[in-house]
């Protein structure tokens, strides 16, 4: 079948291992036989398959990670993973913002010490301090934070471009992320 051939080129471009190709191929056969493909690209299938069995396995692979090596476009995709949530019942979980620290520490060459700083800064937060907001944008306040603490230097275009927010929401989360550590 012309999908799982898809996923399986989306899995080894994105470098994740056998079990994970093999439990993305698994959802795009339930995806399929639930009846998902009548009139929806077995390309964007593929896709969602296998940005849904990276998000449940709390890998920090983002959609614009899996549209990169995707043969969809964005608008086609998120159509696909809506109509896999309603007309399927997928369920997401959250996602948590420290499950990108460490890629994009590495992304922006910071050293370990900025990395560890930015996870104590993540866990000290409340829930609600990031409920609602893109887990990137979190994860990368945190890096910024821990590296001005460190006077490590980062630029928030840098680190904005590399979690693929804008430097406008890193510096919203940035300002929650004060307030929480300041205390108000």
């Amino acid at each position: 079948m012309e999908g799982l051939y898809e996923v399986r080129r989306l899995t080894s471009a994105l470098e994740l291992g056998r079990g994970l190709r093999n439990q993305a191929c698994s959802l795009f056969t339930t995806l399929h036989d639930a009846g998902l493909a009548q009139g929806r690209s077995l390309h964007a299938i593929a896709a969602v398959a296998v940005y849904v069995t990276c998000r449940v396995n709390e890998l920090p692979w983002t959609q614009t990670d899996v549209l990169e090596v995707a043969d969809c476009d964005r608008s086609l995709f998120r159509a696909t993973l809506q109509a896999a949530r309603q007309e399927v019942g997928l369920e997401l979980p959250p996602r948590q913002p420290t499950a990108f620290i460490p890629r994009l520490v590495s992304a922006v060459e910071a050293p370990d010490s900025v990395r560890e700083r930015a996870t104590e800064i993540v866990a000290s937060l409340p829930v609600e301090a990031y409920t609602g907001t893109r887990p990137t944008g979190v994860a990368a306040a945190c890096i910024y934070a821990a590296a001005q603490e460190q006077e490590v230097s980062i630029t928030q275009a840098e680190l904005a471009q590399k979690a693929d927010v804008t430097t406008v929401t890193l510096r919203a989360r940035l300002n929650v992320i004060r307030d929480v550590l300041e205390g108000r």
